[in-house]
């Protein structure tokens, strides 16, 4: 009998210490159960560096760890600025780059790795996406380009990806810092 209660008990508290987001079935999202299990609370090391790019050369990139904004002025190089969020704002990064099971994604987010029949998908000019997230001490790496949004209703990381990085452009291009760059004088045709 006292097996079966400390096995009943044992059982009851390793229920209790799953996540929210672990707690999600394959059916509820489209994809994998989620591998990254999410604190409540962001880690003391916790950093994002989002570049996002057109031309290797002329890179667009926002660093928490390195404090630094850079804006790709297309023929004109680069204007940066330093970047010092406030806790407000790395929070809603660390929400946003927890949800979804975004940092399960474990391939890169290209037509190429996304076609189900061979069929490739091209966008030109086409964007380049990276997003490397510290936190507790491990690094994770998801990058792509614009050709994701393609497999968005066929692909759940595709769609996760998607989502994920136009909301950090909307995050990053809202900030007082950004407006203070530059604006490019063309565009990327």
């Amino acid at each position: 009998m006292k097996r079966i209660v400390s096995g009943l008990l044992l059982l009851a508290l390793l229920s209790g210490c799953t996540s929210a987001a672990m707690q999600k079935t394959p059916e509820d999202s489209g994809r994998d159960a989620p591998l990254t299990v999410v604190q409540e609370s962001m880690p003391e090391d916790f950093a994002v560096r989002f570049t996002w790019w057109y031309d290797t050369d002329r890179k667009s990139i926002m660093d928490t760890q390195e404090g630094l904004l850079q804006r790709d002025l297309v023929t004109e190089g680069t204007a940066s600025v330093e970047f010092r969020p406030d806790t407000a704002f790395l929070q809603e990064l660390y929400a946003l780059v927890c949800e979804d099971g975004f940092l399960d994604i474990r391939r890169p987010m290209i037509s190429q790795e996304l076609t189900t029949d061979d069929t490739l998908v091209a966008v030109m000019p086409n964007c380049w996406y990276e997003i490397r997230v510290t936190k507790n001490a491990e690094q994770y790496l998801i990058c792509g380009d614009m050709t994701a949004a393609a497999y968005t209703q066929t692909d759940a990381d595709a769609a996760c990806f998607m989502k994920t990085v136009e909301a950090l452009l909307g995050l990053v291009k809202g900030t007082s810092a950004w407006a203070s760059l530059p604006e490019p004088n063309a565009a990327y045709e």
